[in-house]
């Protein structure tokens, strides 16, 4: 069930509205229900697999609060577990399609058949969310749940079920543990975040879209700007299409009085790599670097160890995103970011003058301009079908820039101007804060007329508006992960 479609718009209502109606002692049975309901709506055998993946950790923390003596051979089984079911649905055709390739290489003529498996939709996530319960409760960070029906509704809570945030447990079951009453506010910034993630999503991600399939749909005829086009359209699409769902995701929490933690603060706007790995995803980054790069050793080591361990890190994050090489280089090519800017800070720390260069405005600016371009040279590994078409989209980055369809397609899109329309509604939210208590009325009714204008917008560019119908929404980019 998309965010972006016409059953989730009477799907929310519904649920919304039947929680807040129920006693207190139902509202949790009723959340679990319509969490489990809105899975079903992708396919609803494997509502059955994220019954056992609940299982497995609710099981694993009971294991470990039982016998805290053999809670290492409890962790290691809950693990082993939750990796193997994410590692068959996701990567074992990966891993024959690989096998098939070596043999080939090597002058067999092997060919290993592909399996008959449907990625299940939100597997990374709700797998990764369980796997952090159990190591929290391995570390005795967070006391294991025995009330199964709460740690069921904490994991399969459909907000963040699909494509995250990547809730810990520490944040969330608290908030279903004991909820707190209705409050107008919470409610109305809810419906903000909703309404933002839509605009975001639909009226420039999905109109994005085409622009950044063009391109890369035909590489081997990209002119040097449209390359560039290409690549900067996909940098900005996939952020407003993450972001918009996590909006989305964090409205739709708030509406039930609950809170998700914030994902993304202006990534593009980073000045190094660390700092855009901590504005970007925020919960996958600091899942990797509480689960992975600190067990592996993380910066209490040597200065050759802990590069192998940011490599690593990142690496296997690429991998996360997806079965294929291209993700697996753009985790590594993170990685080498990551390493080059400690050892630039080394070069920094030798060189005051640098470094007294890059506090200053003009300095900062340069920083941002020089991340921003990495960051975006990374995004083509990560759209392109192969390491070959990225070496070539590349290329033509290179070539002498001619204007091409490419670019004709965003110069003549409404992108620019919905992009506009959003600077200026963050602008006036600004401008509206700062002038609140001069005039009381003016953020409640700018919040009423921010809310109007972008429902009628979402409603007018969407399936909901008959001349404007859309048979099929555009899905979001990470419910491939």
């Amino acid at each position: 069930m998309l965010f972006n479609s016409t059953a989730f718009a009477m799907f929310l209502p519904v649920a919304v509205g039947g929680f807040w109606f129920l006693p207190f002692k139902l509202r949790r049975w009723w959340l679990l229900g319509i969490s489990y309901l809105f899975y079903m709506g992708s396919a609803p055998k494997y509502a059955a697999l994220l019954f056992l993946v609940t299982l497995i950790n609710y099981l694993a923390g009971l294991w470990m609060d039982r016998w805290p003596a053999r809670r290492t051979l409890g962790i290691r089984i809950a693990v082993v577990l939750n990796l193997g079911l994410l590692a068959y649905f996701k990567y074992a055709n990966f891993l024959l399609e690989t096998c098939t390739d070596l043999v080939r290489m090597l002058g067999g003529d092997t060919e290993f058949d592909a399996l008959k498996i449907l990625l299940p939709v939100g597997i990374s996530f709700y797998i990764f969310i369980g796997m952090s319960y159990s190591i929290d409760c391995y570390r005795g960070k967070f006391k294991p749940v025995r009330d199964f029906s709460l740690f069921a509704g904490f994991l399969s809570f459909f907000p963040q079920l699909l494509a995250g945030p990547i809730v810990r447990a520490g944040q969330l079951i608290p908030q279903l543990r004991t909820p707190g009453p209705f409050r107008r506010d919470r409610f109305e910034e809810g419906l903000r975040l909703l309404m933002v993630g839509l605009f975001k999503k639909i009226l420039l991600a999905d109109k994005l879209a085409p622009i950044v399939n063009r391109g890369f749909s035909d590489i081997p005829h990209l002119a040097g700007t449209d390359a560039w086009v290409a690549a900067l359209a996909f940098t900005f699409q996939i952020y407003f299409d993450f972001s918009g769902y996590t909006d989305i995701a964090r409205g739709c929490a708030k509406l039930f009085g609950y809170e998700l933690p914030e994902n993304f603060r202006l990534p593009y706007l980073a000045r190094n790599p660390r700092e855009f790995w901590r504005k970007w995803h925020i919960t996958l980054s600091t899942w990797l670097r509480d689960y992975l790069y600190i067990s592996l050793g993380g910066n209490r080591c040597s200065r050759r160890r802990l590069y192998a361990n940011l490599m690593i890190t990142m690496a296997l994050g690429g991998l996360w995103h997806g079965a294929a090489w291209t993700f697996f280089i753009w985790g590594v090519y993170h990685g080498l970011l990551l390493v080059i800017h400690r050892k630039f800070l080394d070069v920094c720390d030798r060189m005051p003058s640098l470094k007294s260069f890059l506090e200053t405005r003009a300095g900062g600016a340069v920083a941002v301009a020089t991340t921003f371009l990495f960051v975006t040279l990374g995004w083509v590994f990560f759209r392109a079908d192969t390491f070959g078409d990225a070496l070539a989209v590349f290329a033509a980055m290179a070539s002498s820039p001619e204007i091409g369809a490419v670019t004709e397609m965003l110069l003549h899109s409404t992108v620019p101007a919905f992009a506009a329309c959003l600077v200026l509604y963050h602008a006036g939210r600004i401008f509206v804060r700062r002038f609140a208590g001069f005039v009381p009325f003016a953020r409640r009714a700018w919040t009423y007329t921010a809310l109007c204008s972008l429902l009628l917008s979402v409603i007018y560019f969407t399936n909901f508006y008959p001349g404007k119908a859309q048979e099929h929404p555009e899905p979001f980019i990470y419910f491939r992960f």
